[in-house]
């Protein structure tokens, strides 16, 4: 959900420790230019940054070629780094002055130094990368030389996830079944809707996901025996719906043998067999906020993340207890934009956003073709100008496994 978060906002002053690690640096090497990777994790995220740290050390020694390694979670935990502006600063003024290409990559990202040399030595090293962020879930490459920083990207032949919890951004979409999903009748799946959205958009979920749970409710502001919705006495409001959600929050905190809430939007498509392989990933009985992680000002120290609505929002049993608490998180009116609120309330809590790429805010023509090429998304929004059973039908349901990509 989009729009002012009506003054909602926190101080937050936090301390950054840079700590840069130097391997195998020798003024002897074959490599004028040296390499800075920057890994881009979560705080809470599950923990591999330390070993594509350790193999990138390894691979560089080997090759006698100088690296610096930066974990964006370990060097700079503050709010925003995710955004890539702070980090562009951070670098500029640490390594300005040198022929130096940084390296982004996910901490999923499974690199091959020597290939990435080779692939590095044919770049021009002024010229500016075009659609860099739409393949940032495999890696981009960026100079700094002269005056101003550029970017190039590792294209096709970036990487492939490892697993299912690895990234989410490859060619196997489908195939991220090495371990046991999260039990989807352990997902309470809330659906938020209002009267004179039935006919137009119920039916449409009853004849795509929702025919695949039983575990869920629609919650609208009257109970309407055609589509079984409920009402939680909440009157609905033409924006923000702050209220509808702290009280579906509320009511799930009540739920015996509940795992995890997601909540959408009556015009969010999801795949369920993706969010639970996700799921998989993440430990129930901890606090988990996980989404498609957005920002308000986000770069700042007044800033915070939140999960945009319009993709879905999870939160672990225990996260929802902590919302539901009385005083923590009370709306201060009905028409509050309910996911920028709950990330200043998450925000308070110190419960940091687990971001995937998985969720999608918008349609599927929305994004750049490289941005979901051989993704398995978990979710997509707006039923605006698209046939919504085609969305589902060719990108919410597993597809055949394809052959490995290249790996750099």
């Amino acid at each position: 959900m989009q729009g002012s978060a009506r003054g909602l906002v926190i101080v937050a002053v936090c301390l950054m420790v840079m700590v840069w690690i130097t391997v195998g640096a020798s003024s002897s090497s074959q490599h004028t230019e040296s390499l800075v990777f920057i890994i881009v994790d979560a705080e809470n995220s599950m923990p591999n940054a330390h070993n594509l740290a350790a193999s990138l050390s390894s691979q560089a020694a080997q090759l006698d070629v100088p690296v610096v390694i930066y974990s964006t979670s370990r060097e700079w935990p503050d709010g925003g780094s995710w955004t890539y502006f702070p980090m562009l600063d951070r670098l500029n003024s640490k390594h300005g002055s040198s022929k130096s290409w940084m390296v982004f990559v996910g901490k999923h990202t499974k690199v091959k130094m020597a290939n990435l040399l080779q692939v590095l030595s044919t770049k021009e090293s002024s010229q500016v990368l075009r659609n860099a962020f739409s393949v940032h879930g495999s890696g981009f490459a960026g100079s700094r030389g002269n005056h101003h920083p550029s970017l190039r990207s590792c294209g096709s032949q970036a990487t492939f996830p490892l697993s299912r919890c690895q990234g989410w951004h490859g060619p196997f979409r489908g195939t991220h079944h090495q371990g046991k999903a999260a039990d989807v009748s352990k997902i309470h799946f809330a659906i938020k809707s209002w009267q004179q959205n039935h006919n137009k958009r119920l039916p449409i979920l009853y004849g795509t996901w929702l025919k695949q749970i039983t575990n869920y409710a629609i919650y609208s502001d009257v109970e309407d025996s055609s589509y079984g919705t409920v009402s939680l006495g909440v009157p609905n409001t033409e924006q923000g719906h702050c209220g509808k959600t702290m009280a579906i929050i509320r009511h799930a905190a009540q739920m015996e043998g509940m795992h995890w809430l997601f909540i959408a939007d009556d015009d969010t498509l999801l795949s369920t067999e993706a969010l639970s392989e996700l799921l998989a990933c993440h430990d129930h009985t901890q606090p988990v906020a996980l989404g498609e992680r957005y920002g308000y000002a986000a770069a700042l120290p007044h800033g915070y993340d939140y999960i945009t609505g319009g993709g879905g929002m999870v939160f672990s049993k225990p996260l929802v207890k902590m919302l539901a608490s009385p005083g923590v998180c009370q709306c201060p009116s009905n028409d509050t934009p309910d996911d920028m609120f709950l990330g200043i309330c998450l925000r308070i809590l110190s419960i940091p956003i687990t971001h995937s790429s998985a969720f999608h805010q918008a349609r599927p023509m929305d994004y750049p073709k490289g941005r979901l090429e051989g993704e398995w998304p978990v979710s997509f929004h707006k039923f605006w100008m698209v046939d919504p059973y085609h969305v589902f039908s060719h990108w919410l349901q597993p597809r055949p496994p394809t052959h490995p990509q290249d790996e750099l």
